[in-house]
């Protein structure tokens, strides 16, 4: 969509999803040009294991994971302490799409 691909001219990927204003808005564009009655908070899978402690990026528009989970070692570098608190952003994100 045009409105999404603005948005990305000035922002990344991680930042529309880690953004709960622009999370929404890119939530939202599809409901304001199709009419629909429902959306899908515009979120991404991995942010789950990143707030476990596995952090990502892109870069060439590939995905790099900060490990690659392997082994027990690695398993054990995980932690779901704070979780809840580092995906505040998605509750914050939904509470924006419900307001629009």
């Amino acid at each position: 969509m045009p409105e999404y691909r603005k948005l990305k001219e000035t922002h990344t990927f991680l930042e529309l999803v880690q953004t709960p204003e622009l999370a929404a808005e890119v939530t939202l564009q599809p409901i304001r040009r199709f009419g629909f009655d429902a959306a899908i908070l515009f979120s991404d899978i991995l942010i789950i294991p990143e707030a476990m402690g596995q952090p990502y990026h892109f870069r060439e528009r590939r995905r790099r994971d900060g490990f690659a989970v392997r082994d027990r070692a690695d398993i054990a570098r995980l932690s779901v302490e704070r979780v809840t608190e580092r995906l505040r952003y998605v509750d914050k994100a939904l509470r924006c799409s419900a307001k629009n």
